[in-house]
């Protein structure tokens, strides 16, 4: 039989595992809609998107500038939003 130390621990592991779960369901998604880019309903990307006239030159300056930068800043998550931007400019590339 475990003793009451052991279950205690078992418990406190759980709680602590369960709040760390919650913790990333709740977490912003800060690649593909970071809540830093979006004011009042807009998404600063749909805005470029709507007053920039060559969208693919700003994806791809935002490729090269994640890529370069990933090992020196945010890690897997600047590779990330690099693939973001890479993905939105294949999508337009495809529906010209």
């Amino acid at each position: 039989m475990r003793s009451d130390n052991y279950n205690s621990a078992a418990c406190a592991v759980d709680t602590m595992i369960h709040n760390m779960l919650n913790e990333v369901k709740d977490a912003p998604d800060m690649v593909n809609h970071p809540p830093h880019y979006n004011k009042g309903g807009l998404e600063a990307i749909d805005v470029i998107d709507a007053f920039v006239e060559d969208e693919a030159s700003y994806y791809q300056g935002n490729i090269i500038k994640y890529v370069l930068r990933y090992r020196n800043k945010n890690g897997v998550e600047d590779l990330e939003k690099a693939r973001w931007y890479l993905n939105r400019l294949i999508e337009k590339e495809e529906t010209k």
